[in-house]
């Protein structure tokens, strides 16, 4: 249970979603949440400090899509989601 706590919401290193069959706006959702966005912050804060804050909180996950021909080049959004990729 000490492994399931210290790794409790981190992502992996990459994902890959085969065969990806979801909306355009998904895509965005997905990188934004493994690659992470800036935040805006309130207070002013040194660049060291600035740093260290973005790399404990910013996930470190690369995202990648495929698409399969059988599957996916049916449907008339296939061609919206590749290009939003």
């Amino acid at each position: 249970q000490n492994v399931k706590k210290q790794h409790k919401g981190k992502l992996p290193p990459a994902m890959y979603f085969h065969a990806f069959g979801g909306k355009a706006a998904s895509i965005d959702q997905l990188v934004s949440l493994c690659c992470g966005k800036k935040k805006q912050r309130q207070k002013q804060e040194t660049k060291e400090q600035e740093q260290r804050k973005r790399q404990e909180q910013t996930p470190s996950t690369q995202v990648y899509f495929g698409f399969a021909p059988v599957i996916n080049f049916r449907s008339p959004k296939t061609a919206d989601v590749i290009q939003n990729v």
